[in-house]
């Protein structure tokens, strides 16, 4: 198991982040390494990409998604860093855990 302290996580913020429906949606879309851009998550939950786009953000600022920029920022990619996912449909962010055990790890089918 992590410890949050190590990685500067708020425990506060980063459950205040998860306590949404779209962005606990956008959790579960990362949960097995996989990377979202706003539309991917817009498409999911019938959002507007800037909406979503919002949510990623708030995803990103409180430590629980990392982020790639892309050719313009309708295409920056969101993700859970690894240090998060060491096991398999697990997200741990040292004070808490999160089982997704419908996701598979990328390249796995």
């Amino acid at each position: 198991m992590i410890d949050a302290k190590d990685f500067g996580l708020d425990p506060v913020r980063v459950l205040a982040a998860l306590a949404n429906d779209v962005r606990w949606q956008a959790v579960h879309m990362m949960a097995g390494g996989a990377g979202i851009c706003a539309s991917d998550l817009a498409a999911r939950t019938g959002r507007d990409v800037d909406s979503a786009g919002k949510h990623l953000r708030i995803l990103r600022e409180a430590g629980v998604a990392d982020w790639r920029a892309g050719e313009d920022t309708r295409f920056t990619l969101y993700f859970i860093p690894a240090r998060f996912r060491e096991l398999e449909g697990v997200v741990d962010f040292g004070f808490c855990q999160f089982q997704f055990p419908d996701v598979l790890p990328l390249g796995k089918d």
